[in-house]
């Protein structure tokens, strides 16, 4: 049955690994790219991360107690629309903006457009990852883990939020806020899902 706890808790733990994996490989896909561009890899990875952070929200609504199924429910839509948002931005990316670069200025991943609509939908999508982060943060309140998921979750979403408001203000990708809270976003999320992996393993083995 699909509401097994252990069904839900291996869809839960697995999918935290891909998560955390997914990020780590971006973290260290995008330092290459610094020295020698590899643009199609830097948005295959990030591509990655969507599919499995919605099975792993998807997993947390499932497991959640009855009192926390509204906070799990909100971040699982708001996770949705970050994927949405994101897959379709890499996507275009790694397909027709590659094939001609020059015919889709406006999609420039160069940091330093002010103007470019791919930074826009970048930011876009991960603010609503952040209202992900933040809301399925509320399923955790027990000591111990839950309150380690919690915190890193919470912290991750008031520097992404932040970020975000500074890129409406300054339309700045390299704004020293948006850089902040990408390094702040490479630790804390990685390490809240490989917690969130324990979490689930706990509650298989339990």
């Amino acid at each position: 049955m699909l509401n097994d706890k252990k069904v839900i808790c291996q869809v839960g733990f697995w999918s935290a690994i891909v998560t955390s994996a997914a990020i780590i490989v971006w973290v260290a896909v995008t330092a290459f790219n610094m020295l020698t561009p590899i643009p199609f890899w830097v948005n295959f990875t990030a591509l990655l991360i969507a599919p499995a952070f919605v099975v792993l929200m998807a997993a947390v609504r499932a497991n959640a107690e009855a009192e926390n199924r509204l906070w799990t429910e909100i971040a699982l839509a708001f996770a949705v629309i970050y994927a949405l948002i994101v897959s379709q931005n890499y996507f275009i990316q790694m397909t027709v903006v590659r094939q001609n670069p020059a015919a889709f200025d406006l999609l420039s991943m160069d940091p330093t457009r002010k103007d470019s609509a791919f930074w826009a939908m970048e930011i876009l999508g991960y603010g609503f990852m952040s209202l992900a982060a933040f809301f399925v943060s509320f399923a955790f309140r027990n000591r111990g883990i839950e309150q380690w998921i919690r915190w890193l979750f919470i912290i991750n979403a008031f520097f992404a939020m932040t970020a975000a408001i500074g890129y409406v203000l300054t339309a700045n990708p390299l704004h020293i806020v948006g850089l902040l809270s990408v390094g702040i976003w490479s630790v804390t999320f990685p390490a809240a899902a490989i917690l969130l992996g324990i979490y689930f393993k706990r509650a298989t083995v339990g």
